[in-house]
C-alpha cells in the first residue's frame, strides 16, 4: 500500500495561501528577530513543506524506479549543479579556497547553508515510496536501537510530546488523525505545547547546543 496523495492534478487555494505564509516567515525567520518567534517558526517552516511536498506528490502514477529517475532530475541533478557554482564562487564571499570549502562540506554537509533540505527531501521521498519500507525501520528500531524515542523533542522532554509518525505508523490516516487532534482538540493541543514550554525552561538560555556539546568532549576526556 503506498501512502496516498492530496492532490490529483488539481490546486487549492488554501494550501498555497498557507506556502505563501509560511514562505513569509521562513524569510522572516532568516532575519533579526528575537530569540524566541525565530525558534517559534524553526520549529515548524520545513517539517511543513516536507509534508506538503508528500501530500502533493502522485505516488500512484508512476513505479518506483520510474518515481525515484524523476525524483534525481528534479531535486539531485539542481541539487549538483547549484552545489557546484556555490563552490566556485566560495573566493567571493569567504575567505576560505575552494578545496577546504569542498573538504568541509565532504565532512560535516552544508550545514546551515539552506542546500542541506534538498538531498534530505530527495532521500525522504524515496524511501517513503513504499510503506514496506517503513514497516522495515520499525523493525530495525525496536530491535537494535535501544531508546524510547527518536524525535529530539521527546527525547529532551523524556516522554513522547509529540506523535512520532514514522515507520509502519506513517500512514494517511494516521497523519489525518494526528493532524485533526491538533486542529480539533484544545486540550491535546494545549498538553503539546505544555511540553515545548518545558523543553524551553529545560534548555535555558540560547546556546544549549553548545553547552550540550562542551558536556560530551568533557565526558569523553574524563
Amino acid at each position: 500500500m503506498h501512502v496516498c496523495n492530496l492532490m490529483e492534478g488539481k490546486r487549492y487555494e488554501y494550501i498555497d495561501i498557507a506556502k505563501g505564509v509560511v514562505i513569509i516567515l521562513m524569510v522572516l525567520g532568516h532575519s533579526s528577530l528575537p530569540w524566541y518567534p525565530q525558534r517559534w517558526i524553526f520549529s515548524f517552516h520545513m517539517p511543513f513543506f516536507f509534508l506538503i511536498s508528500g501530500l502533493m506528490t502522485n505516488w500512484e502514477k508512476n513505479g518506483f524506479r520510474k518515481f525515484a529517475s524523476k525524483k534525481v532530475s528534479t531535486l539531485l541533478v539542481p541539487f549538483v549543479i547549484y552545489s557546484l557554482i556555490v563552490l566556485l564562487l566560495t573566493p567571493l564571499y569567504s575567505d576560505k579556497t575552494i578545496g577546504a570549502h569542498s573538504w568541509q562540506i565532504m565532512m560535516k554537509g552544508w550545514e546551515g547553508m539552506a542546500l542541506w533540505f534538498v538531498p534530505v527531501l530527495f532521500f525522504s521521498q524515496v524511501v517513503c515510496y513504499y510503506v514496506v519500507a517503513g514497516q522495515l525501520a520499525s523493525f530495525i528500531f525496536k530491535h537494535f536501537f535501544h531508546t524510547k524515542y527518536i524525535s529530539l523533542v521527546n527525547l529532551i522532554g523524556g516522554r513522547e510530546i509529540v506523535q512520532e509518525l514514522f515507520g509502519a505508523r506513517f500512514s494517511e490516516s494516521q497523519i489525518q488523525d494526528e493532524l485533526g487532534r491538533i486542529l480539533q482538540d484544545p486540550a491535546y493541543r494545549k498538553r503539546m505545547l505544555d511540553g515545548y514550554d518545558k523543553i524551553i525552561h529545560t534548555l535555558g538560555m540560547p546556546g544549549a547546543s553548545k553547552r550540550t556539546a562542551r558536556l560530551i568532549v568533557e565526558s569523553l576526556g574524563s
